[in-house]
């Protein structure tokens, strides 16, 4: 019975480390020697919003943290929002909702671009000799919207971020709100970037 639970120990202090370890390798860690800057980098994906009947489709985040010589740090955030091409104007404000407390966060930069996928519909067919043959049957044709936009969050808002139990990023889109949560496994990397150095 002892060895049991000692093997369990043994096993379960493995895993730890295995998940530390590969929490670690989804932060990239770069070095820029033309600003003599150290950049981290951390990416986060979205799948649809917490409000139902909304145009997201799905988010993909990355957040750049920077730091500079001068022991000056930054982070600025990448989002790319993919939508539903009657999506309204994504407005140029949006939210962190940290429990209680909601931080209003300019946008400082939108671009959109619209794109088209065509795909082929096929069907087969038997002809007259029973020899099977695929034919073009019909296109389906999917479109969306991207939206790229790019913030910034102040160190006071990144040391709140620290401490809180989940993330909410609410996006206004026309008559839509659309809201993303950040908590769990996907909030703890956030946080061990941000006591990286």
């Amino acid at each position: 019975m002892k060895k049991l639970s000692l093997n369990s120990c043994l096993v379960l202090s493995i895993i730890f480390m295995l998940q530390s370890c590969f929490s670690h390798k989804l932060i990239r860690v770069e070095y820029d020697e033309v600003k003599s800057t150290k950049r981290i980098l951390q990416n986060f994906h979205y799948l649809g919003s917490k409000e139902k009947r909304t145009p997201l489709y799905f988010l993909n985040q990355t957040i750049l943290k920077e730091l500079k010589p001068n022991n000056e740090i930054s982070y600025t955030v990448y989002d790319n929002l993919t939508m539903s091409p009657n999506a309204q104007a994504l407005e140029n404000q949006m939210f962190l909702i940290l429990g209680e407390e909601i931080i209003p966060i300019d946008i400082e930069q939108v671009d959109l671009e619209n794109t088209t996928n065509i795909t082929e519909k096929r069907s087969t067919i038997l002809t007259s000799d029973s020899t099977s043959v695929s034919v073009v049957s019909g296109y389906d044709q999917h479109n969306r919207k991207h939206y790229k936009i790019k913030y910034q969050l102040s160190l006071q808002t990144m040391d709140k971020i620290s401490q809180a139990y989940e993330v909410q990023f609410r996006y206004y889109c026309g008559p839509n709100m659309m809201t993303v949560i950040l908590k769990d496994k996907a909030l703890n990397r956030l946080k061990d970037m941000i006591v990286m150095r």
